[in-house]
């Protein structure tokens, strides 16, 4: 059987073998370009080399091991489709492979269905266990995992095991107990092993939970066999798809100079009897489903065209001036059919099927596919370009309608990315200035212009500068006439009071904007008052109202034992040394590291060992609302990050408020239909020297521009005139324009768009929001991706952690997915000024109830 299937590869390398002298490839341009060179074509192009995957050793009995593992095989996916084992299921890969005793094994990898995604510790527990089951309550389910699911043992009770490695386990086990299953910081689960004092005996060695190996027990206890089950439920996990799915060579060979590739293959190869016996069944080594179209890209002419070189030069460059790829092939039929529906290219094969024999697109009439372009890095130039185009436009007839944007057709792809805002470009600034210079003049494009400077960092801010000034201060004529009783300033004294009110602006978003900051009652007694609060909106509320985190310097990513960011010589401490009272609002929300971290540094500058240095702090709050927010957090780590569980809670003095003061009179306001604003973002993978620099070689751009984290805008945002919209970012505090500020479209350019702000005390002013780039502080991603775009996402609805803090006079709670952490049902419904106001929206089956979750040992 060996012998067989062995001289069956070989017939057809043996066939590569003797005709490579036939087989020759170029470009096409390159063969056009040579025609007047009288070359003929064996002095052109280049060899086709052929390689294979070396394989593995394998014995006992192929042909009914290959039979019977695939039907195994077969019965596992039917099991794990018809029977939802792990829900519903959209997709899968699988990968057949021998081990080195000759045995098959199969990797394979399963999507899940969006909302039956794997997102929480409950989840993982309910489908995957790393234990020992009940001997007496199912028998069969434990004979199994006894036999089948046990490392080892090894570590030291048997030091010569094959997995160990200078004196450890290459796999990491005996694992350590653990009452509940956790998620690590790259999102790999820690699966629950509870130390029951239960051993067992396997192999003469003493064997507990610590040494189980994954697995659900469903499938263990159906196929009696060694199943080991994972959760990869994080971006960070994505090697696990590349290491066992995509398994590629743990090391490869150079050689300088000529080699046979085939010849080595040869040398190199051992063909095991089970595997042998599956290439002769002609079972499948490998499935995707659905089926992945691999799309062709290239450059004008550069695509690559394989010939004889027996042909006439003529002949080749006729025959392949005809040929279509799959690239040329779209363009040909939206040229053809100009009003079919538009599709991108890699949208296309998912409604139509290439005909490689003819090579044309036909209509798809069974089945779905999947399109994906080959990559290229931003290192390739132009061809770069040209696939970020592929994914956004839809339906060009050629290369000359990629290179359009607006009826413009620039020269190069590149070009027309940033005409489509697709790329960061330094001339984006003075687009937007533009167009507000024609919406609005004075003050508003200076606080325009403050954002600018603060907030997108612009390479030549002087020349930016020059060139709008005389828009940006066009109101300061009359204003230097009032104030100082110039009759006719010059433009020299113009522009240097439009840079003295500039230079307030940066100076008031630093360190001496506290010292404005201080309460009414407070002023009268001459006494230094700073108020903050968790939130940006909820800071809006507060007379003089800033953030915790900027007033305090606190780290976002803040650990215990962090202090906050000043230092004792700043301006900041010296604030916080005169001030007599601080007041923070809704600081449940606040993780008790912040509290501490702003105590010790109060503390030090302050030179007092008291709680936060001697200052009185009111800590305002209420505990039944939203905690700390804990990343894949369980119950008593959510707990444990509150203020409760913080050591200064024993010398905090609690008071209770009694009445309800919960009223805001709100205005009724009207959105108008319009037009629809698209806007595109500018992606990319931000490189620091802590990041392998080829990993931005590693993920294509539409798979940036799919990513839609919290606390990022969408890749692509449409808006209209009187839409409502909300702010993700604090880009200008004083005016009202700070995180999670609900605010109305009022007219919308290229880059830039006017709205009116709808909350806090700048309520119905006129705000000015370009595009800026925004980055994740902490993310669950292996790099960190910046996107350019505006700052806002659309506010029809709201989460309810981000709606704490606000008041509606109508509000209606979405609780088709019941919530999911403490406080979060107290919150919505706390929400609004009038229970009668509020509507609820439940699953069908669910008439009058939902889950409520509340820690009563957080509670006061």
């Amino acid at each position: 059987m060996v012998d067989a299937w062995a001289a069956t590869e070989q017939n057809r390398l043996t066939y590569y073998k003797l005709n490579q002298a036939r087989l020759r490839t170029s470009m096409y341009q390159d063969l056009t370009d040579i025609r007047p060179n009288g070359l003929d074509p064996d002095q052109i192009g280049q060899r086709n080399y052929f390689s294979s995957i070396a394989h593995q050793t394998a014995i006992d009995h192929p042909d009914l091991v290959s039979r019977d593992f695939k039907l195994k095989r077969k019965a596992l996916m039917k099991e794990v489709e018809q029977n939802k084992v792990f829900s519903q299921k959209v997709a899968h890969v699988y990968t057949i492979e021998f081990q080195k005793r000759g045995l098959p094994h199969m990797h394979v990898l399963f999507f899940l269905k969006g909302g039956d995604k794997i997102r929480s510790c409950v989840q993982v527990g309910q489908l995957v266990c790393a234990e020992f089951p009940n001997r007496e309550d199912d028998p069969e389910l434990f004979e199994t995992v006894k036999s089948c699911m046990v490392h080892g043992p090894c570590g030291t009770r048997n030091s010569h095991a094959a997995c160990m490695e200078k004196g450890k386990c290459t796999k990491r086990y005996p694992r350590d107990f653990i009452e509940t299953t956790t998620m690590d910081e790259n999102g790999y689960p820690i699966y629950h092993r509870r130390d029951d004092g239960k051993v067992h005996i396997i192999k003469e060695h003493e064997v507990d939970n610590r040494d189980i190996v994954p697995y659900n027990p469903h499938l263990s206890k159906i196929f009696n066999c060694h199943i080991n089950v994972e959760v990869c439920a994080g971006m960070r996990c994505v090697k696990y798809i590349h290491k066992y799915i995509y398994k590629g060579y743990d090391r490869t060979t150079m050689v300088l100079g000529s080699a046979n590739e085939i010849k080595q293959y040869l040398d190199g190869r051992y063909i095991g009897p089970p595997e042998a016996a599956w290439h002769i069944f002609s079972h499948h080594m490998h499935e995707e489903v659905p089926t992945v179209t691999q799309l062709a890209l290239h450059l004008p002419g550069m695509h690559r065209v394989n010939f004889n070189p027996k042909e006439s030069l003529e002949d080749i460059i006729a025959r392949t001036a005809v040929e279509k790829l799959t690239l040329t092939g779209f363009f040909a039929w939206y040229a053809a059919n100009p009003n079919s529906t538009p599709y991108t290219y890699q949208e296309f094969p998912q409604y139509f099927v290439w005909d490689k024999t003819n090579n044309v697109w036909t209509p798809r009439k069974l089945g779905f596919a999947i399109g994906r372009m080959y990559f290229a890095s931003p290192n390739c130039g132009e061809k770069f370009y040209l696939r970020l185009l592929l994914t956004i436009v839809k339906g060009p007839k050629s290369y000359k309608d990629l290179r359009t944007v607006d009826n413009v057709v620039y020269d190069a792809f590149k070009s027309a990315c940033v005409a489509r805002g697709l790329l960061e470009d330094g001339d984006e600034w003075v687009q937007c200035l533009e167009e507000a210079a024609i919406m609005q003049t004075g003050y508003q494009l200076r606080r325009l212009f403050y954002v600018i400077l603060t907030q997108c960092s612009p390479l030549q801010p002087l020349e930016l500068w020059k060139r709008f000034f005389i828009n940006i201060c066009d109101d300061l004529a009359h204003k230097i006439h009032t104030l100082f009783g110039i009759l006719n300033p010059t433009e020299a004294q113009i522009e240097d009071y439009g840079l003295y009110l500039l230079n307030q602006m940066l100076e008031e978003t630093g360190k001496t904007f506290l010292y404005n900051t201080i309460a009414h009652k407070c002023r009268s007694l001459s006494h230094i008052v700073v108020t903050v609060a968790s939130s940006g909106i909820a800071s809006q509320l507060l007379e003089g109202g800033r953030t915790a985190h900027s007033t305090f310097a606190i780290p976002l990513d803040v650990l215990e034992n962090f202090i906050c960011g000043f230092t004792k010589q700043s301006l900041q401490a010296d604030l916080f040394r005169e001030t007599k009272l601080i007041i923070w609002d809704e600081v449940p929300m606040q993780h008790k590291y912040c509290v501490e971290a702003v105590d010790r540094t109060l503390c030090d500058i302050r030179d007092n060992p008291k709680p936060f240095g001697g200052i009185t702090v009111v800590l305002g709050g209420d505990f039944r609302q939203i905690l700390p927010v804990v990343p894949k957090g369980v119950r008593e780590e959510i707990v444990n990050a509150s203020l409760r569980r913080s050591d200064l809670w024993d010398d905090i003095c609690v008071s209770t408020l009694n009445l309800n003061m919960l009223e805001q009179t709100l205005e009724k306001g009207t959105a108008s239909i319009g037009n629809r604003y698209p806007y595109l973002a500018a992606d990319k993978i931000s490189e620091d020297d802590r990041m392998d620099r080829s990993i931005s070689n590693r993920y294509p751009n539409e798979y940036l521009n799919s990513l839609d984290p919290t606390g990022l805008p969408p890749f692509k945002l449409e808006l209209k005139v009187g839409c409502p919209i909300i702010l993700l970012r604090n880009i200008a505090p004083k005016d009202g324009l700070c995180n999670g500020t609900r605010m109305m479209v009022v007219r919308c350019g290229f880059r830039i768009i006017e709205v009116k702000i709808l909350t806090g005390e700048k309520f119905g002013k006129l705000a000015f929001i370009p595009r800026i780039s925004l980055s994740l502080s902490s993310s669950n991603f292996p790099f960190h991706m910046t996107r350019r775009q505006f700052p806002v996402r659309l506010a029809y609805a709201m989460t309810i952690n981000k709606s704490q803090g606000q008041s509606m006079k109508f509000v209606g709670v979405d609780l088709r997915t019941p919530v999911f952490s403490h406080g979060q049902l107290y919150v919505a419904l706390s929400r609004c000024t009038s229970f009668d106001r509020i509507t609820v929206l439940l699953p069908e089956d669910d008439t009058d109830s939902t889950t409520n979750i509340v820690y009563p040992e957080i509670l006061l």
